[in-house]
Formats: C-alpha cells, structure tokens, sequence
C-alpha cells in the first residue's frame, strides 16, 4: 500500500507535512477571528448538536474521501480550540483556575472550583440539548 500524496496536492511526505502545518495555522487563524468577532458583536453565533454534524458529516461522505477527511480536520481544530476557552467545565477553565492559583499564591479551595466547573458542566448540557431539540425540531 503505497500513499497517494500527489492526490492531495503533495508530491512527497515532507511537503504533506508542510501543507498540513500551513492548512492547520490557516483554520486557526479563521477560527479565532471568528471568534474575536462573536465577542465583538460583529458575528452572529453558530452552533451544531450532533444531529446537524451528522447530516453535514454524511454530506460530505457522499461529496469524497477529501472532503470528509477535511470536514474531520476541521471538527478536531474547532473542538481544540474551544476546550481551551475559560469556560467553566472545559481546559480552559481549569487552566483559568491554575492561573488565578498562580496568581494568589494559594490554592482555590476545591468545593469553590468543583461548584463552577459543575455549573459550567450544566450550562453546557442545557446548550447542547436546546440546540439538539432545535436540529431535530426542524427535521419535522
């Protein structure tokens, strides 16, 4: 079994690589602007249960190999990138909470931390669910 990288616009290992680090940095770039932009009011914002990933997801099964791998790519880079928001429940939350340590020199006392980050998990479990009420809602 032999890749086929010129399929993919690479003619060998090194320049896959290559692509693959500037395409990776070029989704990044577009995902924080996009996300300045929510902050600022600017951009509307657009979320998908995974009802709506499927259907994309199975859309693009149907376009190609490519477009699926790319659509993957993309869900791995935005999944990535979210986590690390200081949003309770997620890495960026705890990392909030180890830089406020760090900060205060002192340890948050874990019934405050286990409070936030169990709220926070909540939030996130209500979004989830009205956004996949909402998917499945349009479907009928």
């Amino acid at each position: 079994v032999v890749p086929e990288f010129a399929r993919f616009g690479s003619p060998d290992l090194a320049a896959a690589t290559q692509l693959a680090v500037l395409e990776t940095w070029a989704v990044t770039k577009k995902i924080l602007i996009t996300l300045g932009e929510l902050f600022q009011g600017s951009e509307d914002a657009q979320v998908a249960s995974v009802v709506k990933i499927t259907e994309v997801g199975a859309d693009s099964v149907k376009m190609g190999s490519e477009w699926f791998l790319s659509l993957l790519a993309l869900l791995s880079i935005n999944l990535g990138l979210l986590n690390l928001l200081p949003l309770p429940a997620l890495d960026g939350g705890r990392l909030a909470f180890i830089g406020i340590e760090a900060i205060a020199r002192k340890p948050v006392p874990p019934r405050v931390e286990v409070w936030v980050h169990g709220i926070g998990m909540l939030a996130l479990m209500a979004l989830m669910v009205v956004v996949m009420a909402k998917e499945i809602a349009e479907k009928f």
